[in-house]
Formats: C-alpha cells, structure tokens, sequence
C-alpha cells in the first residue's frame, strides 16, 4: 500500500497537491483495514511491520545524505519518494499506537521492533512534512502510554541542544518537544515542574542566537517561539513562574514606535524581513496560546504590558504589501502567517482590551477591505 506513494508510481506525486492528495488516499485505506477491521494482536504485528519499513526507508535517506554532492542529496528521487512513504507509515503507526493506549506496552518495550527509535530517528529527514508527521506520532505515544512522556521529552531536549547547529535538528526536535507538550494535558501526572524552565531557557538560547548564523536564524526563530507557545500550553500553574521573562520577550520583538519601524522599513533585506516576520508572527502566535491557556493569568497589569506591542503590529499590517513590493516575493508567505496570527490573537483579545484605541481599529479595518482580502486569496 505504501507502494502507492513511492518513486514507482512517479506520476502520483510529481505535484505537491497530488502527493498530498494520494497521502490522503493511502493514509485512509490504511486506517479503514489496519485500524478498522483488525485485531489487537494483527494490529501490533502490523506495527511491526510499519516499523520495518520505516527503517527501510530510513537507509535509502541516509544512502543519500552521506554523498557529498549537495545538489544531488537534495534533488534525489529517493528522498522525495521517501517522504510521502513516511508520512503515511507514521500517520498509521500514531494512529494504532493511540487506539491500542496501554495494550501498546509490550510494543514499545520490544528492542527488536524499536518503535521509538524508529521514529525519532526520522525527524531529522530533509522533509519538513516527515518531521512533522514524526512529532505527532510521538505526541500519539504520550497519549497512549504517558509513562513515556517524560523519557521521551527529555530525549528530545537533549537532541535539540546537543544538535542545535542543525537546520533540520532544530526544526524537527522542536516539533517534537511541542507535540509532547500538547500531550500533557491528556495525561493525569503531567510532567516534572522543572521542565517549565528547561524549555523556556532552551527557547530564550534558540531566539538570542539566531542572529549569530543566517544559515539557522529562520530555523532558531520559528523553533523558539514554537517552544514558547507551547509552553503556554501548560497552564497558569506552570507558566506564572516564567511569565516577566515571557513578556520581556514578547515587548522586545516589536518595535517601540511607528518612528523605529519606519526606520526599520528602510533597513535590511529580503532575508532579514523573512526572519523578521517569522519571528514577530512566532510572537504573536505565542501570545495567543497564552490569552488561550492562562486566561487566570490575564489581569489588567498582565494586559496593559501586553498592549504596547499591538499599534506596532498592526502599523506593521499595513505596511506589509509595500515591504514586499520593495523585498520581493519571497515575503509572501511569512506575511499571510504574520496577518492570520495577528488576526487569530485579535479575536481572542478581551472586548475591554481595545478601550481608547480607536487608531487601531481603524487601521485594522483598513486592512480588511476589499483590496486586501483579494491580495489574501491571491497569495
């Protein structure tokens, strides 16, 4: 089945919306036999199965990530193929892993199958949509089994520390430390209190040094306010603890007036804009995870520290179609995320938050018009 997705049906996935499309196919199939119509026992074995392939897969990757040519490394056919292959190994392996919950014990705990290696070793494939899809399935694993949760969040804290010279490291550990700590909330003992602060130093050390190497600024940006965001995600037990660092970082990725981000218009290029909005739409999106999950934590101090960055971002709004006039192209997509994010946190603000700024409505009423609603579908 996984076959259907392979290099050997290239006329499946030689577009992105056909690949996607017969993933979704595969991934259906997969799930109406192997989840709808067996046993616990063919289930398990059919997750060893899984497992093997994923391996497999995983050799041909490594085969041609250890040649030396970068061109041919990320042009080959194998590791395109392979991709689509793993995201429908793992979507299924998430999926029986979560509907067998403790019956899956014996699974994880069996070294020849090597469920959990198999998986985190993926998440470093060149594939964004691979990593991804790995991180669910570790969250998928919490769920079922939350005994390792904390084994599992720990291990991929190591990793993102110890390999955060790695694009690929930071984005797929990141992932996955985000997945686990979605899973906390589904599991009754929850996770050690100290971790708290392990993330929220880590996510602080990703976001100081990302400037230190453009290779890994987009990378180090988007994974620690990934972190952050989720973070925020444990609740106000947890986050109280962190939350004047968390608003420090928050008031520090926007700018202080209209005056600074005119001048900041004026300076940088391309690239630097793209890290730029990643980084203020990762701000904003860690914000609302926080307006979300702590609203017991959203006095009216909390608020009034939260609104001085809101008229910058907002002035950056309707400034967006004129900087990417000036920067090009390659700004399209970090500024439909940055929008939807500003928007999603709007939403959620309360009513009385907006009292006295009646610029900002304005502006954002600007921005909704027609013309930019066209410019949205558009892009």
């Amino acid at each position: 089945m996984l076959s259907l997705v392979s290099q050997s049906h290239p006329k499946v996935t030689q577009a992105q919306a056909d690949a996607v499309c017969s993933r979704r196919c595969v991934s259906f199939i997969l799930r109406a036999t192997i989840g709808g119509l067996l046993g616990e026992k063919a289930q398990i074995a059919a997750a060893k199965d899984i497992c093997q392939a994923i391996w497999k897969l995983k050799k041909v990757v490594d085969a041609v990530m250890c040649d030396g040519n970068l061109e041919t490394r990320l042009g080959s056919t194998d590791v395109a193929a392979s991709q689509h292959m793993l995201v429908c190994a793992l979507q299924e392996l998430g999926n029986l892993i979560h509907g067998l919950g403790t019956t899956a014990a014996p699974l994880l705990q069996d070294s020849s199958a090597g469920v959990l290696d198999s998986v985190i070793s993926v998440i470093l494939h060149p594939s964004m949509s691979v990593r991804l899809t790995a991180a669910w399935c570790l969250h998928c694993i919490a769920v079922a089994l939350p005994s390792y949760l904390t084994p599992l969040l720990d291990r991929c804290l190591e990793r993102l520390t110890v390999l955060k010279s790695s694009p690929e490291a930071v984005t797929g550990f990141s992932f996955a430390v985000a997945a686990l700590l979605g899973a906390v909330k589904h599991c009754p003992l929850g996770i050690p209190h100290g971790k708290g602060k392990i993330i929220l130093t880590l996510a602080e050390d990703l976001l100081c040094s990302a400037t230190q190497n453009s290779r890994l600024s987009a990378q180090r940006t988007q994974a620690g306010w990934l972190l952050i965001a989720a973070l925020m995600t444990l609740g106000p037990a947890v986050v109280s603890h962190h939350l004047a660092r968390v608003l420090l970082l928050w008031k520090c990725v926007f700018p202080v007036s209209p005056k600074d981000l005119e001048t900041e218009k004026s300076r940088g290029d391309s690239f630097t804009w793209q890290v730029t909005l990643e980084g203020r739409a990762g701000a904003l999106c860690a914000i609302k995870s926080f307006v979300s999950h702590c609203g017991d934590l959203l006095t009216e101090e909390v608020i009034q520290r939260l609104l001085p960055p809101l008229p910058c971002a907002v002035d950056l709004l309707t400034r967006l179609s004129s900087i990417i006039k000036t920067y090009g192209s390659p700004l399209k997509t970090p500024s439909v995320v940055y929008r939807q994010r500003l928007y999603e946190l709007l939403i959620l603000l309360p009513p009385e938050t907006y009292e006295g700024m009646c610029v900002l409505y304005t502006k954002v009423f600007s921005c909704l018009s027609l013309v930019q609603c066209r410019e949205i579908i558009t892009e």
